[in-house]
């Protein structure tokens, strides 16, 4: 369905769980056009979320790249320059990068991205989903409108993504100033049986002994809500699974590389402790069971996460939960209970994002070194998020930058001003390549200058530097030598530590869960993938809450 798509030139979302085959069914048929027409590079944009899926993806587009006789380059942050430069000096017909490093980009002065992109007919979103409803999708769609300046044709949109509750939003949202007509491949999926449990556990020791006879001798996703669970976690479970991994953002990248092909190519008896990373699409092979701490928030990640099992025929996707308090178990069931109805969030995507374009206007400004609020306001006119801004908003924005001396006016153009310069110039002007801000961090190295993972800076200035342990990439370190004004610390291995804290948190929950809790706690009824120990709680739970939200007056827009 995919391939017809796309040779008959629409734009088109395809949906397909995690290892579904989104991927191949995109690039066969673009493969075929690059070869039956002998397009130049760099034809094909493949756009990732994260570094980490980029690096996994590379071998794989390789290889079906190779076929034809194209070729591919991966462009981030953490490519050497020199490669950078081959690249420029001898294009490649798939670019694999970020939303930021496109910016990058187009913001150098020393590439000519008028030429680059001349020829550029595709555009792949891999996770698109994920985009979507975010900041970074809105920056995604307006640099896409932006690259379209640059060629002739009207780039053909790819967006891969898990199921969602409405594809046609996010079709209309990919769309832009495209002309092609959009469609939705949704094919039938293969119909497996799953296996969904749900436990309790008091304590790690409890923990521990509940997973065992689930993990061990086969190979398990450990799903975490947060890096310091997972780095506890591990240590938690170190005697289930003969080897185990952790993975998580903050985790050096060689160090994820190692245990995606142990894990892939390895024997059974395997784990992986892991947060959302491995939602987006990393491949690590056939899995036989997921493993659930608490619960997500929300139905799309649960689905997603239950959607790496039972890809081998005459297998059942498989997933436990092990909830260790009364809101994670009410989470769980409801997340169960919605999608046994069949229904997951849907994705709103922001039309009205004027800090993106606010963002965008400084982009081009310093792009361009001087731009017309016209070429500005042209380029917001096409893109989706921008759509319910009008002209006057823009304007008054245009104008505050202005009287803040942010940009300044010269010859007709919005130029970064005075204060703009003092505000964003540091580090030629790194801050303005993507729209979200990172925390300060410390790189974590070894002696031989191995790179075990990041902490945040606040973390560590909290810390006794004189005996200062800690866990990360599920091993206990003991900082040696700590420089913060290089922002490098240097460690060995210790005995025992404690998991480090990270800022940031995950999503709310939706209106929809919690409603659903709510119906939860007020009935009677009994649920199949509940363990005695689970019905227990939940009975304990529903004795506490039921008079409680029966005699409760709902506000009158919840009712």
């Amino acid at each position: 369905m995919t391939i017809q798509a796309v040779l008959a030139g629409q734009n088109c979302i395809v949906l397909a769980p995690t290892a579904g085959g989104k991927t191949e069914a995109a690039f066969f048929p673009i493969l075929d056009v690059i070869y039956r027409q002998k397009l130049n590079p760099v034809t094909v944009l493949y756009i990732s979320p994260i570094r980490a899926l980029l690096n996994n993806q590379e071998p794989r587009l390789t290889k079906l790249a190779s076929l034809i006789g194209a070729t591919v380059f991966k462009w981030h942050g953490d490519v050497m320059q020199s490669a950078r430069k081959r690249f420029l000096a001898d294009p490649r017909h798939i670019l694999m990068t970020t939303p930021e490093s496109l910016e990058v980009m187009l913001i150098s002065p020393k590439i000519d991205t008028a030429s680059l992109f001349a020829g550029l007919r595709f555009v792949v979103i891999d996770e698109i989903h994920n985009f979507a409803a975010g900041d970074r999708g809105a920056h995604l769609m307006s640099v896409l409108e932006r690259l379209a300046e640059y060629t002739s044709h009207d780039i053909q949109r790819i967006g891969l993504s898990a199921t969602v509750g409405d594809p046609e939003v996010i079709g209309r949202w990919m769309q832009g100033s495209s002309q092609r007509t959009a469609v939705v491949v949704d094919p039938p999926s293969r119909t497996s049986s799953r296996l969904i449990r749900i436990d309790a556990y008091d304590d790690e020791e409890e923990l521990a002994k509940l997973v065992k006879p689930i993990a061990q001798g086969r190979k398990t996703l450990f799903f975490v809500e947060g890096r310091r669970l997972a780095e506890g976690v591990k240590q938690a479970l170190s005697e289930v699974a003969a080897t185990s991994y952790v993975h998580h953002s903050s985790v050096g990248r060689e160090l994820r590389e190692e245990a995606e092909q142990a894990f892939t190519y390895g024997r059974d008896n395997q784990c992986i402790v892991c947060t959302s990373t491995m939602e987006l699409g990393i491949d690590v092979g056939d899995l036989d069971a997921v493993l659930q701490l608490d619960a997500p928030t929300t139905v799309s990640s649960f689905m997603q996460r239950m959607g790496r099992t039972g890809r081998r025929p005459g297998t059942q996707a498989e997933m436990n939960f092990f909830c260790g308090d009364e809101v994670a178990l009410l989470r769980a069931i409801a997340l169960v209970n919605l999608a046994r109805r069949g229904w997951i969030e849907p994705v709103s995507p922001n039309e009205h994002a004027i800090h993106v374009l606010t963002h965008q206007t400084l982009a081009q400004a310093l792009q361009f070194y001087g731009v017309r609020r016209e070429q500005v306001w042209a380029v917001a006119q096409r893109a989706c998020p921008f759509r319910q801004i009008s002209r006057q908003e823009f304007d008054h924005l245009a104008s505050h930058l202005l009287n803040t001396n942010i940009l300044t006016a010269a010859d007709g153009l919005l130029v970064i001003g005075e204060s703009g310069e003092k505000q964003f110039g540091r580090r030629n002007f790194l801050e303005l390549y993507s729209v979200f801000e990172t925390p300060e961090e410390v790189r974590v190295l070894t002696a031989d200058n191995r790179v075990i993972g990041t902490l945040q800076t606040w973390f560590v200035q909290q810390m006794d530097s004189e005996m200062f342990v800690f866990l990360l990439a599920g091993r206990a370190w003991l900082v040696k030598h700590l420089d913060l004004d290089n922002g490098e610390m240097v460690v060995v291995p210790a005995p025992k530590g404690a998991p480090p804290r990270w800022g940031g948190g995950g999503p709310l929950l939706g209106r929809e869960v919690a409603e659903e809790i709510r119906a939860v706690l007020t009935a009677d009824e009994t649920y199949p993938f509940l363990t005695r120990r689970a019905q227990a709680r939940l009975t304990d739970a529903r004795a506490h809450w039921k008079s409680i939200l029966h005699s409760a007056t709902l506000p009158a827009q919840l009712v």
